[in-house]
């Protein structure tokens, strides 16, 4: 089964817009079709930045909710030992030490700078890329 952190950028378009890849990240995570690892460094990131005054359009309910399922649905994990240098921005370093840590496969992201290459073995990958290997790795359906 293919593992992946989802970059909280990734989860709150997910929350924005119900189209588009990060929204059907979502739906794909909720038939366990991939496993999703947080942990309590991204899921603090997650809860402030949608609490910031751009993203009022989405009820506090919502994104609560929102969080609560993520939980529920992830596997969360200890945050991994700083380890700075790992990516071009400091603030992303503990994404890459997560997915490292946990055996994660992929890194999904729309960040370029991580889009640009390979972390620790983890591969940097757009929500449409993932979405697409995720419905590509489903066993195919019994005739």
């Amino acid at each position: 089964m293919l593992v992946a952190v989802l970059d909280p950028g990734v989860l709150i378009s997910a929350v924005l817009s119900k189209r588009g890849a990060p929204s059907e990240l979502i739906d794909e995570l909720r038939r366990q079709s991939f496993e999703l690892v947080v942990s309590p460094e991204l899921l603090a990131e997650l809860e402030r930045v949608l609490a910031r005054p751009k993203f009022s359009k989405v009820s506090t309910e919502d994104r609560s909710a929102f969080v609560s399922l993520v939980k529920a649905v992830g596997r969360t994990e200890e945050d991994p030992a700083p380890r700075p240098g790992l990516t071009t921005d400091p603030d992303d370093d503990y994404l890459v030490a997560l997915a490292a840590a946990c055996d994660a496969t992929h890194l999904v992201t729309g960040d370029q700078a991580l889009l640009a290459g390979t972390f620790e073995g983890v591969i940097a990958i757009t929500p449409r890329a993932f979405l697409e290997l995720v419905r590509a790795s489903r066993p195919a359906p019994d005739p």
